[in-house]
């Protein structure tokens, strides 16, 4: 019995763990090097915008339908979770796997096959 409750105790206390380690408390910053501003490498039209809190959006530049999203990378994959995008208060995720070189962001789906864009760094 006192093996179970140990067991108990460490599987409870891991899980906590892992569930805070997965959290983005108010006012955590990412050290990320995708953070900034970015526009497709075919003309500047559709902007991703990944600020340091996690949050961002993307859309076409001079339109009023970004979309909102949250974010996050580990290692060489860029994980957002959109927010609204497929009805209200519905997330979707995406994950990509992303290298940058040269101040240019390229995002190649992980779900998707043959799917790839980049993207420049905008200053």
């Amino acid at each position: 019995m006192k093996k179970i409750y140990v067991y108990l105790l460490l599987t409870f206390m891991l899980v906590g763990i892992f569930a805070l380690t997965g959290c983005n408390d108010a006012g955590e910053t990412y050290n990320s090097p995708v953070v900034g501003t970015w526009g497709w490498d075919q003309g500047d039209i559709w902007r991703y915008q990944f600020n340091p809190d996690g949050t961002g959006d993307r859309g076409v530049v001079g339109q009023d339908d970004f979309r909102e999203f949250t974010w996050s990378t580990r290692g060489d994959i860029l994980r957002i979770n959109l927010i609204g995008e497929l009805r209200d208060n519905v997330t979707r995720d995406e994950l990509w796997d992303f290298v940058i070189v040269d101040d240019v962001l390229t995002i190649t789906s992980r779900q998707l096959t043959h799917i790839r864009w980049s993207y420049n760094r905008q200053y």
